[in-house]
């Protein structure tokens, strides 16, 4: 075996070495670009960083380079890449290098790309002729302009503005600049940078006024599709796509591995059958397509779909494609994966929790059994296909599972009886599985088709699977040993409240509904106080929510944990949110949580006089805790972290149940801004602390109780308590 480095037999097409073994390893790339200096710089800084590769670089005019004429704003697609094709296609060169934003659009289909990771700042940035200043301009300055997007903005920034098409090369247009044709020049940051011109920059125009194309900044390489030499070459400078389940019905069936791979992405396709909770846990810069397809409603297309993972692949982003369920269960994965096997494209597939192990193993209804079940069949009906295909392959003796088989019911069930499967055999219908949504509809083959129209159950929202077979009686009988069992309760609070209030519904049997009727949004204004942090004695902190937005304020401030001085909290819920940072407050009650228990424990402590006292929370807090303070001769602060703003929803979108956990007077108010009091008149209402309580009054609202300690997972268990007390009365 003659190894990577060792010198070869014979050169191929590209100049690569022929190893005995048939794989190729390079001995030089020809390499084509534009013949312009920026053109040159930027090749020269890929070739540099190609070690071992040895290429050679010959430079080409282009259309755009000749016709000096044209406005840019209607040249055609290819202006600055039509010589180079050709180049590729006459194999005088193995690759082209480009400013990816010059790549046409679309893309010759004979040809193959991808943008290479070494970019340079994708901003615009405005350019004044030398020695001058913005405050020089004109009342109606001339513009040199190159695109519509560009065009747009200037109309936006200077009104009246004479905008002019500009053409030739960096240089060129800066001469023309300092010549006096142009008052101002829109240009793109990377090429002064390259070129050593930043010292030209007058200002940068900041992406939120002038979002620039997704080209910018960046280089691109192009070469003959199919070429594999070049294919493998590409693999260094991509990413591999991700294709991951979900899981069903909700969050928490997501696998740690698919949650790690969330936090990770920079685009995400994903799926209507998900919990869309899961996409909060995506970083901010991520894109988010909403790629879904249901049975009645197919959304975006599959070659649609197919295209955007190949391209955002190429352009070297993290791309997640997220899909609910376990992928390989009826989710199209072959074609997608398929696409990029195409494309010689690197991918990784992570399985899911399946809805079938939701409606089978989460109900009761197991398929494989003892002694009675030793395999079962799953299939999906096809649309337009005759049911009599599906009923014929199937073995009477075994259970049968039906994926998106809701509306072919009836279809499907006749056709089972007519090849001698009884028309009493159990059948079963779980919809949502897994969900607070869930579902189950049970009968036979002859009665179910009636029973799933006569419930409205086949609207396209609810999932579903059918289960056939006796395994369809199966039941578990711990889910009705519950306090709770089957009582809906909707928590309407933050997610710093979600997770134990979560976990106290299911400690307790009950179905949690996540609804939350409330936002928040961090206030960057709080980083000018929390930079005095050292300034500080105490710091009065009162909601888990507030404990966030003050870690994301703290670190934006340049500040860390060894910054913070004492803490005194009013609640076990924002003290346990302290914990997960690793802090553990100085001052809390032991029981009997809220502003007023804090308020007599500072009554108590007698805190020294002119002691200085941040209190930092949200624009809704109250002033009882800093009166109360100030009454007692502190140096209070009051700082808003972040905003609480109502969401907006319509009566019919909030969820059914029968409770409703407020944790806070700002939900209620929110609550009833969208329902009207009629419609939340109708469950109990359950608050955490006395002012919530009060803020359920204030609409003439009645709580069901106000429970002992203002913490999500005490109100659960009282509530179970009260339940269980009225059920046995």
């Amino acid at each position: 075996m003659v190894s990577a480095g060792t010198a070869a037999k014979k050169s191929g097409t590209h100049g690569f070495q022929q190893q005995e073994s048939g794989m190729t390893f390079p001995a030089g790339i020809r390499f084509g670009a534009r013949d312009s200096r920026l053109s040159k710089i930027q090749a020269e800084s890929v070739l540099v960083r190609l070690k071992g590769y040895t290429p050679v670089v010959r430079y080409y005019d282009s259309p755009g380079d000749r016709d000096q004429i044209t406005d840019l704003r209607e040249s055609p697609a290819d202006f600055f890449t039509r010589d180079l094709d050709n180049a590729l296609r006459r194999k005088e060169i193995d690759a082209a290098l480009h400013s990816a934003k010059d790549l046409p659009d679309p893309f010759p289909e004979d040809l193959d790309w991808v943008w290479l990771p070494w970019r340079e700042d994708p901003g615009d940035v405005i350019v004044l002729p030398q020695n001058r200043q913005m405050s020089d301009l004109p009342c109606r300055p001339r513009i040199g302009v190159s695109s519509i997007r560009r065009e747009t903005w200037c109309q936006a920034r200077f009104p009246g503005a004479i905008l002019c098409p500009v053409r030739g090369v960096i240089e060129s247009r800066l001469s023309q600049l300092d010549s006096g044709s142009y008052d101002l020049l829109i240009m793109a940051a990377a090429a002064l940078i390259r070129l050593s011109l930043s010292g030209r920059i007058s200002e940068f125009i900041p992406l939120q006024e002038l979002a620039s194309p997704d080209g910018q900044g960046a280089l691109a390489m192009t070469y003959l599709k199919g070429d594999l030499v070049m294919n493998r070459l590409r693999t260094n400078f991509v990413y591999p796509v991700v294709f991951a389940g979900a899981g069903s019905g909700r969050a928490g069936t997501c696998t740690l591995e698919v949650r790690e791979e969330i936090s990770r992405a920079g685009v995400c396709l994903y799926d209507a059958l998900l919990d869309h909770s899961l996409l909060d846990f995506l970083p901010d810069t991520c894109r988010k397509i909403n790629a879904g397809k249901r049975c009645s409603d197919h959304g975006k297309g599959q070659d649609a779909i197919n295209r955007l993972l190949a391209d955002y692949a190429r352009q070297g982003v993290r791309v997640l494609r997220l899909k609910g369920g376990d992928p390989g269960f009826f989710g199209r994965l072959t074609e997608e994966t398929e696409t990029l096997d195409a494309l010689h494209l690197p991918y990784r597939v992570l399985p899911g929790v399946s809805s079938l192990q939701l409606a089978t193993t989460g109900t009761g209804m197991l398929l494989t059994r003892r002694g009675q079940s030793r395999g079962f069949t799953v299939f999906t009906p096809v649309r337009g296909k005759n049911t009599r295909d599906h009923a014929r392959v199937i073995p009477g003796h075994l259970p049968v599972a039906v994926f998106m088989g809701l509306t072919r019911c009836s279809e499907l069930c006749s056709e089972f009886i007519r090849n001698n499967i009884s028309a009493a055999t159990p059948a079963a219908a779980v919809l949502g599985a897994g969900s607070a949504d869930e579902k189950i509809i049970r009968g036979t083959l002859a009665t179910l088709p009636g029973m799933i129209a006569a419930g409205d159950h086949s609207a396209p929202e609810l999932p579903g699977i059918l289960i056939i077979g006796r395994e369809a009686l199966g039941s578990y009988c711990g889910r009705k040993a519950y306090p709770l069992a089957g009582i809906r309760i909707v928590l309407t609070g933050s997610n710093s409240l979600l997770s134990r209030a979560c976990h106290a519904c299911t400690d307790r049997g009950a179905i949690p509904v996540v609804f939350p009727v409330i936002s928040f949004v961090y206030e960057p204004e709080c980083e000018k106080t929390l930079a005095r942090l050292g300034e500080f004695s105490m710091l009065v902190i009162t909601s888990p929510t507030a404990v966030s937005f003050f870690r994301t304020g703290l670190t934006r401030a340049g500040l860390d944990l060894r910054s913070v001085p004492k803490i005194a909290v009013c609640g076990r819920e924002t003290a346990n949110t302290l914990s997960g940072y690793g802090i553990v407050p100085d001052l809390a009650p032991d029981r009997y949580f809220g502003a007023d228990s804090l308020i007599r424990l500072f009554n108590k402590k007698k805190i020294s006089k002119g002691i200085k006292v941040l209190r930092a929370g949200s624009d809704q807090a109250g002033s009882a805790i800093s009166d109360a303070l100030r009454k007692l001769g502190a140096d209070i602060t009051d700082v808003v972290l972040y905003h609480t703003r109502p969401r907006s929803f319509s009566s019919e979108e909030f969820p059914a149940g029968n409770c409703i956990l407020f944790g806070s007077a700002s939900a209620v108010h929110s609550a009833v801004s969208s329902t009207g009091t009629d419609k939340l008149a109708q469950y109990d209402l359950l608050p955490l602390g006395e002012p919530t309580a009060r803020a359920i009054k204030a609409h003439g609202l009645n709580p069901i109780f106000v429970p002992s300690e203002a913490d999500a997972a005490t109100a659960i268990n009282e509530y179970a308590l009260y339940i269980t007390a009225n059920s046995i009365n």
